[in-house]
Order: C-alpha cells, then structure tokens, then sequence
C-alpha cells in the first residue's frame, strides 16, 4: 500500500488545513477535536475550544442546531424549565435576543438556536447531515479515527460525544431478571 499522501483541503469554514488521503480516496481530516452533537453541551464546546485555540469541528446527524430540540417536533412541545435558566449565560446573547414565552416551544428554541450560531459565527466549523457511526483508537498515534456514514473520515486527540440522554433506556434479556427485587439503576 503507498502512504497516504499530505492535501490540502478546504474545511467548512473555508480555510485551508492538511488533510491525509486515506485508503480509496477519502480524505482524513485532522484535528484537534471532534465534537458530535449540536444541543447545548455541543455548541457551547465549540465556542469554548475554539476560544482557546483547538482545531475543532462539531458534527450533526440533523440539519441544524438544537439537539433534542431539533428532533422535538411534536405539537406542543415545550421545556420544562423556565426562561432565563433555559439559555446560555452569555450577555451578548442577551442583547438581541427576547423570549415571547416563559416555558419556550420546539420552534422557539430551533430560532434561538440560530440565533446562537450566528452571534458566535458556529456554521463555519459545523458540518451538518453528519452520522457517526464508529471510532477506534489508534494506539501508535495515540488518536481516534472517527468514521462517518457518508465514508468521511477525521483523525483526532478529542471525541466529545454529546448524544444527549433522549434514547432509549437498554435493559439486558437475563435469565431471571424478570424476578429481580433489588434496586437498578
């Protein structure tokens, strides 16, 4: 097999970066971290790491910001949780930003959301329409090589997943668990 051959590659934000060509022409994108995961824990990654200098990229297997609320399209949907916790403290956010409710809908917090990514310019080291679906750790580089569905692949010291906890709850087919008294968790 030759070695992988060093490109140059324009990232989403447009700024050129190595890239590594990997095995049938896909490129390996390098960096610092890869965040998964567009709701709160994930956006507010993003900024904090580019803020101190990483070579970061958040992914999403959505199009567009939010996490669950971006999934959350259910008539009625709302938090739970009263406007101003519901936000991030950040009084740039605050300056143009004005809830119309005190227990804010699914739309409400998709256009918060945008209203986010623009004032803290995320889109440009966003990749949308992004599903991950493995890693493995590669000893020698002491690196994950994250593989996307679409073949994408990106080679980095940080995974942070922020999968959120809307999934379903996985209980193991035991024998006798069905006669179980004790506590699970």
């Amino acid at each position: 097999m030759d070695s992988p051959e060093k490109l140059k590659h324009c990232t989403p934000n447009g700024d050129a970066t190595n890239h590594v060509k990997a095995d049938h022409g896909i490129t390996l994108q390098e960096l610092d971290a890869l965040i998964v995961g567009a709701g709160f824990a994930g956006v507010y990654q993003l900024k904090r790491l580019r803020e101190l200098g990483y070579k970061v990229l958040l992914v999403e297997s959505g199009s567009g910001y939010g996490g669950v609320w971006y999934w959350n399209r259910y008539p009625g949907a709302r938090v739970d949780t009263a406007n101003p916790q519901y936000q991030f403290s950040d009084p740039a956010l605050w300056k143009d930003w004005v809830w119309s409710q005190k227990f804010p809908g699914g739309a409400e917090l998709r256009a918060y959301f945008d209203h986010v990514a623009k004032r803290w310019d995320l889109r440009k080291d966003t990749k949308f329409n992004t599903f991950v679906e493995g890693a493995t750790w590669d000893e020698d580089e002491a690196k994950w090589i994250v593989r996307a569905e679409s073949g994408e692949k990106f080679r980095v010291k940080y995974i942070l997943l922020n999968t959120g906890f809307a999934s379903k709850r996985y209980i193991p087919d035991w024998k006798g668990m069905n006669n179980f008294e004790g506590k699970t968790p």
